[in-house]
């Protein structure tokens, strides 16, 4: 699993990068065969109300053919990050459970 982070705008120290790789490592460890690669790409952007917040757009490629990506805001880099990679996951699970087939205890009632 490739980490790839983009980063126009915004500055990312070496401890942030350890624990950016760290949250990756934790929350898609155990889908290590399914990914190709992930894309992290932050932007420094301003909310309705006038604060400085960062974006986090995530995409990632996933084997044989797939992607899952999402994009979050918050006040730090770390939580961007988590938040992003969080809803990733979601995602994987839901296209896995759905590549599957439907589960037989849900009867649509």
């Amino acid at each position: 699993m490739q980490l790839k982070i983009v980063q126009p705008d915004v500055k990312i120290s070496g401890t942030q990068l350890t624990r950016l790789n760290q949250t990756l490592q934790m929350q898609l460890g155990r889908y290590t065969q399914l990914i190709e690669s992930v894309n992290a790409l932050f932007e420094k952007d301003v909310d309705q109300f006038g604060q400085k917040i960062i974006r986090c757009s995530i995409e990632i490629a996933l084997l044989p053919k797939g992607l899952a990506s999402t994009s979050t805001t918050a006040t730090a880099i770390e939580d961007a990050f988590y938040n992003s990679i969080s809803r990733a996951k979601r995602q994987i699970d839901r296209q896995r459970r759905g590549s599957r087939g439907r589960s037989l205890t849900n009867t649509g009632f």
